[in-house]
């Protein structure tokens, strides 16, 4: 998540123009706070650009974006299944139409809504549990892809 930050924080500096134009690669464009149009095409720009890294400012890849480990516990009900899902990555982040970026240096806040066509997920998986009354005990690699429906 740490990496996620540091992505989201350079996308907003560069696009926003707060750093000096020769500290920041070309794929940051700057614009006006006020401009959510300029805002939007350059943080998709910059996002776009950043899935093989940024070797000059010690960037790797996003694409796939390594997301690591994440736990579920079980919860009481017809699903009780504790989920475990370990090497995770997300394939396809830097394909993107952003919908709304906004910076408020005041609140110190940023805000990026984006919309993703397709993502392509990879991982190995830990299934144990309940489901509707059938025991599961499941192990694997899986793969998954979730895209707009046309």
């Amino acid at each position: 998540m740490q990496f996620h930050l540091q992505i989201c924080a350079l996308v907003a500096l560069g696009v926003t123009g707060i750093t000096s134009s020769a500290s920041l690669p070309s794929i940051f464009k700057k614009c006006k706070l006020e401009d959510e149009s300029c805002l939007k095409s350059s943080a998709e720009y910059a996002i776009a650009n950043l899935g093989n890294g940024l070797k000059e400012l010690g960037i790797d890849s996003i694409d796939p974006l390594h997301v690591g480990t994440t736990e579920i516990l079980p919860k009481p009900g017809p699903m009780n299944i504790y989920q475990r899902y370990e090497d995770n990555k997300v394939g396809h982040l830097p394909k993107l139409n952003v919908k709304q970026f906004r910076v408020n240096l005041d609140k110190c806040e940023m805000s990026l809504e984006t919309f993703h066509p397709e993502l392509r997920l990879y991982g190995n998986y830990t299934l144990k549990g309940n489901l509707l009354g059938e025991e599961i005990d499941a192990r694997g690699e899986g793969k998954g892809l979730v895209c707009k429906e046309t």
